[in-house]
């Protein structure tokens, strides 16, 4: 690695330090070997002396013409010897200097960071003890401030005045805090008047400079640095002794940073420069009027005395009512009173300057208390913009986001009076969204701001690059990209970024089932195929990024129809859960997303491999898994059939997967618990016949089936067979964006979860009882128990009785038979492929699947995994297990998350049972080869219903009202809590104090009025006597009119 002398080898080649050229005696000096550049005779080279007729003619010494610029010879780092610090680093350079360089210098080679701000601090005097409110300013507020904003401050760096007591502050701070950022305290002082400045020179650069600080008595003319600053720049005017060297340069540094662009989250805003005036003295106010004039903003904290009380009480006089120019005069006496030594013509005309620019100035006083300097800070810069136009704000919005403060946005930048468009805020979102900054991303979009205009393919790229380095989403998209099996194409470098393969890593972590589904996007337009609307609560809009064809380069994941999906995915794979929540709050398809993220969230903490990031995500997931039940609870409250329908419904952004896969894909056992998912299981339970039916009934029916004509088994109505009516919707469909709501279909009378079937198929309500009772799950179930027991009592006779090394026995070969039977069984059932699995890659009904991932899907089944087992053991001849000793522990919630799983399995059972079951088999194969020839449609789905556009466009209204009220309950709970109770009192009691004090400030400006009144009563009453005793008036004259008295 270079070491510092080489990497700032270079900066005598750049910065210059000044030479005094003419010897011009100061006359103030009765020896006369003084010159007026603070240096003596002897100090001056030859050249300097020589010169007597130019010293002659010319009698006020000027920097700029009467120095030359040599290489500067003092740079590096300056170690405090005794202070128990850091070395900082310094350098020399000339009052002419450019301020890029130096910019370069502090950003590039020192290494520190662009600021998000800089406060220039100014004033103060040469005592050492300070006020104790300012003491808290600057330790409570301004240091602070910077610490948590980023910023720079800027002082004289001097152990003296208000350098040193900012000093003080930087210490006192970072003393008691427990780590963050440091704070970034910089000097500006004249070289001239650096105490030990000898230690700080060599030509090559000292790495470090020992340097000491204390132990000498002061003189009031030089001063020592102080240690608790990180860099130096001690400005060479060419003078020795005299103070105020630093101010040109300074103020071209300060102006040259306030023209730079930081970068907050990538994205660049002008950095804005404050200056911060405490106390000071009359030179004060030419520093203030330059600052002005180069639009710098100006703070003045009132009550520190000096310049600064006087600025402020000239400021509040020229805003009190009836000023104008009769308040010149009174500007000038008080001008007397804080500056008797100054010149009044000049501070006045200096105070005047600076006063045509007061838009530039903000008063600061103790009454506000250190912890809202933020806030003051940001006032200060947005009543610097002077304009009702959103642009002049923009820097400063991006600014509280950089910050973190919605509360100073809300109050300074969002209050009515500036007129914010949705491509003003964008800039700010893309910073909010990048730095996590929730709160702000609710305020931005709830003040019109369009995501379907701002989320682009190269936002959607920028946000996906926000991930750390070593974050899971990194390696998974970079999987993908190679799984993917094509390269990227070189960019231009003009060219955008293209978006990663963000619908290849869903495809891998969920599946073809459930993962989102992707549109085919074109390039040329950002915006093309958004096809998205502002309200984004409609069920044809629920799609996002799309996957190209096989045939193209790369599988390219681009904007789709709308901008929240494709956040609320970004959220929950970048593990933003804040973030996450507010994106799922404002979409639609709530209870699927809940559940969605519920799932996705906990496939994503099982690849974690840092354990903290791991448990956040399962956190995040449980929260989602509350979410969903809650909502869910909600909606079955308000409609038992909307909920139904709701389980069964499927979700394109989803993958057309129910609610209740999703579930159960995402072990959300509390979801399947609730009395809404546990009454649809059991009206699934019992198919067509009604749930109420006695078990004795169902098992008697069972084993004499022409009991089925009987009323002795009770089938439900035809009127509770068919699902809720779709009745029309009288809330406004601006919901979904449209216009007032249409007549409602007519009435769909089709089973719950059931597809309308052809009318050829329907048969009359008392022949269809057959099939009714034994195409049951609880019918199929019953069968399956049956013959188990059978099969067991069989198993063990002959095990036991008729087990003899002869040929086997009739019952022994009718025992083989059975158990070729259930083997059989498993092979349809592990070769069919059934419903597959969600989170392993199951896919869409219908769809071939190669014979390996069927198998997998098999056997990653519990279910299937036990029977597996109970075969196996009695091939093995050691024993036979009942399937459901599995359920233990927590037998109740396991059981119910369970029951959908085994009421989908024998849903897809045959109705008859093992050894019988072969005859199903037979039936089902041949259906099979004719379906295959006279290409069928397939069996409809008894869990998953298929819904009209405009049925489904009302169920997902009807769903978002539902959320709506659900959250504003949760917020109106949250509002009743006694923490928010207590939070909006004490809201209250500020806006009531601050109320306190403009009335305080009124009655102050109301007195000085009336004093100024009663003052001009009195001189008219003096000019009034004055005449009535002149001889100007002729005799006779009627005296002046009395004025009126009060009326009765």
């Amino acid at each position: 690695m270079m070491g510092p002398e080489k990497e700032q080898s270079w900066i005598p080649k750049i910065f210059k330090k000044k030479t005094c050229t003419t010897f011009i005696v100061d006359l103030t000096d009765p020896g006369g070997t003084l010159c007026q550049c603070g240096c003596p005779r002897s100090a001056h080279l030859s050249v300097a002396v020589e010169d007597a007729f130019g010293a002659a003619v010319v009698t006020i010494w000027d920097s700029d013409l009467h120095t030359t610029e040599k290489p500067t010879d003092a740079y590096g780092d300056v170690d405090f010897q005794g202070a128990g610090r850091k070395a900082s680093n310094f350098l020399r350079l000339s009052d002419r200097t450019d301020p890029a360089t130096v910019y370069n210098l502090v950003t590039h080679t020192w290494g520190f960071r662009a600021p998000n701000l800089v406060v220039s601090v100014l004033g103060g005097s040469g005592g050492s003890i300070l006020q104790t409110w300012l003491q808290d300013l600057l330790r409570s507020g301004l240091v602070r401030a910077a610490q948590s904003t980023g910023a720079w401050i800027v002082t004289g760096g001097l152990h003296t005045g208000i350098g040193r007591h900012v000093g003080v502050a930087v210490r006192d701070h970072q003393t008691a805090s427990s780590g963050g950022t440091k704070v970034v305290a910089m000097g500006v002082a004249p070289w001239g008047v650096v105490r030990n400045r000898d230690t700080l020179i060599n030509p090559k650069g000292s790495f470090p400079a020992r340097y000491w600080w204390r132990g000498d008595p002061e003189d009031g003319i030089q001063f020592p640095l102080d240690y608790n600053y990180s860099a130096f720049f001690l400005v060479d005017d060419g003078t020795h002794g005299h103070l105020g060297g630093e101010n040109r340069f300074r103020l071209r540094f300060e102006s040259y940073i306030a023209q730079q662009k930081t970068g907050v989250g990538g994205t660049g805003i002008d950095i804005p420069v404050l200056l911060l005036l405490i106390g000071g003295n009359e030179k004060m106010l030419k520093r203030i009027e330059n600052a002005t004039q180069a639009q710098l903003p100006c703070l003045l904290v009132a009550g520190s005395g000096g310049a600064a009380d006087c600025l402020a009480e000239i400021l509040e006089d020229t805003l009190a009512p009836g000023s104008g120019g009769g308040r010149r005069g009174e500007a000038q006496d008080r001008i007397r009173r804080f500056f008797p030594k100054g010149d009044p013509e000049v501070l006045q005309a200096q105070v005047e300057g600076i006063m045509t620019r007061k838009e530039l100035l903000t008063v600061y006083s103790s009454e506000d208390g250190p912890e809202e300097f933020e806030t003051i800070v940001l006032r200060a810069l947005v009543k610097a913009c002077g304009s009702s136009e959103a642009s002049a704000y923009l820097d400063e919005l991006r600014l509280a986001v950089a910050w973190n403060r919605v509360d100073i946005a809300q109050s300074e930048l969002f209050r009515g009076d500036i007129q914010w468009r949705s491509v003003h805020l964008e800039a700010s979102l893309m910073d909010a969204l990048l730095n996590d900054r929730h709160e702000f991303v609710r305020l931005l979009i709830s003040h019109g701001l369009s995501l379907c205009h701002f989320l682009t393919p190269t936002r959607l790229a920028q946000l996906y690059s926000a991930a750390p380095l070593n974050a899971l989403i990194r390696s998974l998209l970079d999987q993908a990209s190679y799984g993917a099996g094509t390269k990227t194409p070189a960019l231009k470098p003009s060219a955008e970024p293209r978006p990663p393969n963000v619908g290849q890593v869903l495809l891998m972590l969920l599946g073809e089932m459930c993962a989102p589904r992707y549109h085919i996007w074109a390039t040329g337009d950002p915006h093309h195929d958004h096809g998205c609307r502002e309200s984004h609560r409609g069920g044809e809009s629920a799609h996002l990024l799309s996957v190209r064809a096989t045939s193209e380069l790369m599988l390219d994941a681009v904007l789709g129809q709308t901008p929240w999906s494709d956040l609320f995915i970004w959220a929950l794979l970048l593990n933003r859960a804040q973030m996450a929540l507010y994106f799922w709050e404002i979409g639609s398809n709530a209870v699927a997303s809940a559940l969605g993220a519920c799932l996705l969230l906990r496939v994503l903490a099982r690849l974690e491999s840092e354990a903290e990031e791991a448990a956040r995500r399962k956190d995040l997931a449980a929260k989602f898994e509350g979410l969903g039940v809650d909502l869910f609870g909600e909606c079955y409250r308000n409609s038992e059939n909307r909920a139904a329908r709701l389980l069964l419904r499927r979700c394109p952004f989803w993958g057309d997967a129910t609610c209740l896969q999703l579930a159960m894909q995402a072990d959300a056992r509390a979801f399947f618990a609730q009395d809404g998912v546990q009454s649809l299981l059991t009206q699934k339970w019992w198919g067509e016949m009604d749930s109420t039916t006695p078990i004795w009934a169902l098992v008697l029916t069972f084993f004499c089936p022409p009991l089925i004509y009987t009323n002795l088994i009770t089938f439900r109505k035809s009127d509770e067979e068919s699902t809720q009516k779709d009745l029309a919707f009288d809330m406004d469909r601006g919901l979904n964006g449209e216009g007032p709501a249409r007549p409602a279909n007519p009435p769909e009378k089709m089973p719950l979860g059931v597809m309308s079937q052809p009318s050829s198929r329907r048969c009359s309500p008392h022949l269809s009882r057959w099939p009714q009772f034994w195409g049951a799950p609880v019918t199929a179930f019953m069968g399956n128990v049956v013959s188990y027991l059978l099969f067991l009592l069989l198993f063990a006779r002959v095990l036991l009785i008729d087990f003899q090394p002869t040929p086997p026995g009739a019952l022994e070969l009718l025992l083989y038979f059975w158990a070729f039977t259930l083997l059989c069984e498993e092979l349809r059932q592990g070769l069919g492929g059934g419903w597959g699995s969600l989170a392993t890659g199951g896919r869409r009904p219908g769809s071939s699947q190669p014979l390996r991932h069927r198998l997998h899907l098999y056997l990653t089944d519990t279910w299937n995994q036990c029977d597996l087992v109970a075969l196996t053991f009695f091939l093995l001849g050691v024993g036979c297990r009942y399937t459901f000793g599995k359920v233990q522990g927590n037998s109740d919630l396991y059981w119910k998350a369970q029951r959908y799983s085994l009421i989908r399995e024998f849903h897809s059972r045959p109705a008859l049972a093992p050894p019988l079951i072969i005859i199903s088999h037979v039936r089902l194969l041949i259906r099979r080869l004719s379906k295959h020839r006279a290409r069928l449609p397939s069996s409809p789905d008894n869990f998953r219903v298929h819904l009209p556009k405009e049925t489904e466009r009302e169920l997902l209204t009807w769903e978002s009202v539902q959320k709506e009220n659900f959250l504003l309950a949760r917020a109106r709970d949250k509002r009743e809590s006694d923490s928010e109770r207590l939070k909006r009192t004490s809201q209250k009691v500020d806006t009531a104090l601050k109320q306190l004090r403009q009335i305080r400030e009124y009655e102050q400006r109301l007195k000085g009025l009336e004093l100024e009144v009663q003052h001009c009563s009195r001189v008219l009453g003096w000019v009034a006597e004055a005449l009535s005793h002149s001889a100007l008036l002729p005799p006779g004259t009627p005296p002046p009119p009395i004025p009126p008295g009060p009326k009765d």
